[in-house]
């Protein structure tokens, strides 16, 4: 028998458009089924088409969405679905009304997403945890610069919808508050001093990374035109090209 439904709500979530945050949740929700939990993902259909999908056995539901922003281009829309939109989705938080006994809704964004989730977590009287994956209390002035960019000569008519559900509420009512970064977990405490905020940092399958083939990787190399000897050691980083990943 499951141990209840954990309800993860990203603010996207396509593989087309895959980064660390989706492998977070994505493992996550792996080691919980393991548990006997039943994990699923409720997102928006930004960056993807599929209203249903399944990955790795976990169940994906996708909801239509809107970005309260009145003259914004297509191409615009789109860097915002990539990257720092604040978009609101009733059906999201319909879906999350109706979702049958969950045990907890662990939310993965802020903004207008994460406060319509605490609104009906607290209708159903159900915790809600809020991870933050970095970058809340650090982003540097450009990247805010050219996050908040593609907003520019639109009209936000959504500041009502901010008044009604503020979501500066969202950190101080969680449940639980985990941060990736020991920094931002020192920030968050100091500012919200009476907030559960937890520092918790991204795990590693390491069954998977011990199942690696030193000499096929050393093949592979070689066959791609690198000169090594059999005793070199390898460091791997793979990130997004961002200036927060230094």
């Amino acid at each position: 028998m499951s141990q209840g439904q954990i309800i993860n709500i990203p603010r996207r979530f396509a593989l087309e458009e895959w980064g660390g945050t989706e492998t977070v949740i994505l493992e996550t929700s792996k080691q919980l089924q393991k548990r006997g939990y039943d994990p699923k993902i409720y997102t928006t259909l930004a960056l993807s088409e599929e209203a249903f999908e399944s990955i790795s056995d976990i169940d994906i539901r996708r909801h239509s969405y809107s970005y309260t922003r009145l003259g914004l281009s297509n191409r615009n829309r789109r860097l915002l679905d990539k990257r720092g939109g604040n978009m609101y989705s009733i059906s999201l938080f319909l879906s999350a009304l109706l979702a049958k006994k969950p045990k907890v809704f662990h939310l993965h964004t802020l903004g207008r997403v994460g406060s319509l989730i605490r609104l009906a977590a607290k209708i159903r009287r159900v915790p809600y945890v809020v991870s933050i994956h970095g970058g809340l209390m650090d982003l540097p002035k450009q990247q805010l610069n050219d996050l908040v960019a593609p907003t520019k000569r639109s009209f936000n008519w959504g500041k009502i919808f901010d008044w009604v559900l503020p979501s500066n509420k969202l950190v101080e009512d969680a449940d639980a508050v985990i941060c990736v970064g020991e920094a931002e977990r020192k920030k968050l405490s100091k500012r919200y001093p009476k907030g559960n905020i937890h520092f918790l940092p991204n795990g590693v399958d390491v069954d998977y990374f011990a199942s690696g083939n030193r000499e096929r990787f050393q093949f592979e190399l070689r066959h791609r035109g690198y000169s090594l000897k059999s005793s070199d050691r390898y460091i791997l980083s793979v990130g997004s090209f961002y200036p927060q990943k230094n």
